[in-house]
């Protein structure tokens, strides 16, 4: 068998081996009955791009593992008060109220993928930005089908850094052209592709992106 060209694949695993925690947490706001507002609150800070020398969002520092999910929804119910009546239950939420991977299901289209790459000796890894009290998607999929993985709350690191990239593939052993990385957030697909590697953005159409990567790691079984 000819060997694929590339020597390793990447996932993310929120909206790439899972589902996406903006589906579950659109199905966590209507569980505990959150308002939009709230929502906009806790949410806003996922997407930002800090100035350099400037603070970091304190939604990273918690995806880094510096600040504790605790401390977050401390200071996400100070934020609510601006925006709800008093009274309201969403100023009595906690950490344990807050999971979006408590009931998240596996993407099993993209897991099986990760197991034909294996049998055919393409080397794989998880590298996701994630949260320590959110470890239950490590139930959800077969992290024995993963050489690598990477996840920011125990490495101190999040995408788009670099740096965690860089210790992703270092763990693989695999140069960035070498490697293909699926995310579904377009910010870190380029990023991926900024240093060297093929990056593919993963969408709700997953059959699409099971075709894409086929294409691009062509082995059998």
């Amino acid at each position: 068998m000819t060997p694929p060209a590339f020597e390793a694949v990447i996932f993310d695993v929120g909206g790439v081996l899972v589902e996406s925690p903006f589906e579950s947490g659109l199905r966590w706001k209507e569980q505990h009955d959150i308002p939009d507002e709230v929502m906009m609150v806790m949410f806003r800070e996922y997407a930002a791009v800090p100035e350099p020398g400037t603070e970091p969002p304190m939604w990273h520092r918690v995806e880094v593992g510096e600040v504790s999910l605790d401390e977050f929804m401390d200071s996400m119910r100070a934020e609510f008060s601006r925006v709800l009546p008093p009274g309201h239950p969403a100023h009595d939420l906690r950490a344990a109220d807050f999971n979006v991977f408590e009931n998240a299901g596996a993407h099993w289209q993209i897991v099986h993928e990760v197991r034909r790459l294996r049998e055919a000796g393409v080397a794989t890894a998880i590298l996701t930005n994630n949260v320590r009290e959110w470890a239950d998607w490590r139930r959800v999929i077969p992290l024995g089908w993963f050489d690598v993985v990477v996840d920011s709350c125990r490495v101190g690191l999040r995408k788009p850094d670099p740096e965690i990239w860089r210790l992703t593939l270092g763990e693989l052993g695999v140069a960035p052209e070498r490697a293909v990385f699926l995310d579904d957030h377009p910010l870190n697909v380029e990023a991926a592709r900024a240093l060297g590697m093929t990056g593919l953005d993963v969408g709700s159409d997953l059959e699409s992106v099971v075709t894409e990567l086929r294409r691009l790691v062509p082995v059998r079984g």
